[in-house]
């Protein structure tokens, strides 16, 4: 892994970790509960900004728009 890709994995687990909080605090179910998708494998943060994470539920990725809530 390059230092670059080593840089962006951790702030997608920043991320993630920030979304967890933001739906503990707000007594929500935590949907987005892993860095990549299970239905197409891919990264679920790297398109989500640290604003979205803290502020908006992530219910889908935002990749191939399946749903984590179904």
């Amino acid at each position: 892994m390059t230092k670059e890709e080593t840089i962006e994995y951790l702030r997608c687990v920043k991320k993630l970790e920030t979304q967890k909080h933001y739906c503990e605090e707000q007594g929500l179910p935590f949907f987005a509960n892993r860095l990549l998708c299970p239905y197409c494998y891919r990264q679920v943060y790297d398109q989500i900004t640290m604003e979205q994470a803290a502020s908006q539920l992530i219910t889908g990725c935002p990749k191939c728009h399946k749903s984590f809530a179904d």
